[in-house]
């Protein structure tokens, strides 16, 4: 016997698992806007744009110091400040770990908008029962960028 959808229940739902909905973006924006930007007064920035690495392990942060210095820093979300947001879901702190891993691109310590959108959806996905991904699919983040446009001719 085939059961039907239910709304009451829309986790249990598995056919749009590879993309963030329209309903999810904006929610996820939202708690965006009102936590981008703060504490970032207080990270150092490096002032050299092209740093001299000697040691193997730093390269990744001076690659990281040289995207920082391309990038607004009022449109990047504090570490500590995602953590705290991510935590409230009550998952463990290896899971938050490993949603961390999957969303940050630039390992400098901050996430853009689409980075902690992606880290959202994730983290609902895992309390909506579903393992993470092994790679976060460029479906997912294609689903950020695009635009829908309703015309009625």
């Amino acid at each position: 016997k085939k059961k039907s959808f239910n709304e009451d229940k829309p986790w249990k739902h598995h056919k749009d698992t590879s993309r963030i909905s329209e309903l999810e973006r904006k929610r996820y924006e939202g708690v965006w806007v009102t936590n981008k930007g703060m504490y970032l007064d207080l990270v150092v920035t490096p002032l050299h744009a092209n740093p001299q690495v000697d040691d193997p392990s730093m390269v990744a942060a001076a690659h990281a110091a040289q995207t920082t210095a391309e990038v607004d820093v009022h449109n990047l979300m504090l570490g500590a400040v995602v953590r705290d947001i991510w935590q409230r879901s009550r998952l463990s702190g290896d899971v938050l770990k490993q949603i961390w891993s999957l969303v940050d691109r630039r390992h400098d310590g901050c996430l853009e908008k689409e980075e902690f959108v992606v880290g959202m959806w994730l983290v609902d996905q895992c309390l909506y029962g579903r393992k993470l991904p092994k790679l976060v699919l460029e479906e997912v983040w294609n689903s950020l960028s695009r635009m829908n446009v309703n015309v009625v001719i």
